[in-house]
């Protein structure tokens, strides 16, 4: 007797998945290069402000930058130059030394960084009339002259702005020579 094989053949199926290509979109880095926690600062004062931003998955010029300075966003239209530095002139009033440097990309990867810069307070300049003096009487063709003193806590003599004003025309715009004692 003859006996009939018949092979049997067995499929295998293997299941594969394919789960895609999936991209990983780098968080952006951000620092403050111009000032560290703690660094002095006078009321009143602008001080420029610098910081670095980088991107591995983007170009300098997609990502978006964000100043904050005492809470309130300042330096809207800031963004990085070609090497990636950022600058801002702001100006710190006292209890205001909070700085903040935001970075977002178009993906939406952000990183922040802040410091926390300490505001000394300022005094208003002293300026005193010497002459002419007050209640002083002049005719119309007469030449006056106009002498004072000033001075500042913070700043020398030669370093502030004077105008001469009156209450009923205002900056008369008068040269000023100001001397070392004011």
């Amino acid at each position: 007797p003859m006996r009939t094989v018949t092979p049997t053949f067995l499929a295998f199926c293997f299941a594969c998945s394919d789960a895609g290509v999936t991209k990983h979109n780098a968080i952006p880095e951000v620092v403050i290069t111009s000032h560290t926690d703690g660094t002095s600062v006078r009321e009143g004062e602008t001080i420029t402000l610098q910081g670095q931003v980088g991107d591995v998955d983007h170009s300098l010029s997609d990502l978006e930058v964000t100043w904050l300075v005492g809470g309130s966003e300042t330096c809207i239209d800031s963004a990085p130059d070609e090497s990636g530095l950022v600058a801002c002139d702001a100006m710190f009033a006292i209890g205001g030394g909070d700085v903040s440097l935001s970075v977002r990309d178009p993906a939406g990867a952000g990183a922040s960084t802040g410091i926390t810069l300490t505001v000394q307070e300022t005094s208003a300049p002293v300026a005193e009339i010497l002459e002419p003096i007050e209640d002083a009487h002049f005719y119309a063709d007469e030449t006056i002259t106009f002498r004072g003193h000033v001075s500042d806590a913070e700043d020398v003599s030669t370093d502030l702005t004077v105008n001469w004003e009156t209450d009923e025309l205002g900056d008369r715009g008068l040269d000023t020579d100001i001397t070392s004692d004011g």
